[in-house]
């Protein structure tokens, strides 16, 4: 599995990688927010939400870190 992830982050121009992981990282914040300010009511949806939210955080995160371009501002 983490040949395949390494094979997709060598695949991916620099430019594909900071977008995306910005992409990916503002995802992770709305799902936390969701579970955090939304009106839903089961705790499982919460927790799912929660997990879905940071994941998405760290894979954006480390796509943006693992980019050529750290010098610009995401």
């Amino acid at each position: 599995m983490f040949d395949r992830l390494v094979a997709v982050d060598s695949a991916l121009s620099e430019s594909q990688k900071l977008f995306g992981g910005a992409v990916i990282v503002a995802l992770g914040v709305v799902f936390i927010a969701l579970m955090s300010f939304g009106e839903i009511g089961a705790e499982s949806v919460k927790i799912v939400l929660g997990i879905a939210g940071a994941i998405c955080v760290i894979v954006g995160t480390l796509l943006v870190g693992t980019s050529e371009n750290r010098e610009h501002a995401v």
